[in-house]
């Protein structure tokens, strides 16, 4: 699948999936946390609460111009709940 694939416009500008994933990286690590280490690992396992699922929503809306919900990255497929 091309890079194009999966972008999204913002601002009439594509933003790739490594760019928002490096986002990611860059506000983990201003905070002293890590991204998940595999598909398979929780952003709870990854040392994140709450209140680091709600700044790093903001911190992204901020850049995608577009509402997160706060508890997505507490959200998991059915029958995946921890």
């Amino acid at each position: 699948m091309s890079n194009q694939a999966n972008a999204v416009m913002v601002d009439g500008v594509n933003v790739t999936t490594e760019q928002i994933l490096a986002w990611i990286q860059q506000w983990t690590e201003t905070n002293n946390l890590k991204v998940p280490s595999d598909l398979n690992q929780t952003f709870a396992e990854a040392g994140f609460d709450s209140m680091h699922s709600v700044e790093l929503a903001f911190f992204l809306e901020e850049r995608l111009k577009i509402k997160i919900d706060d508890t997505v990255l507490f959200d998991y497929p059915p029958g995946d709940e921890p």
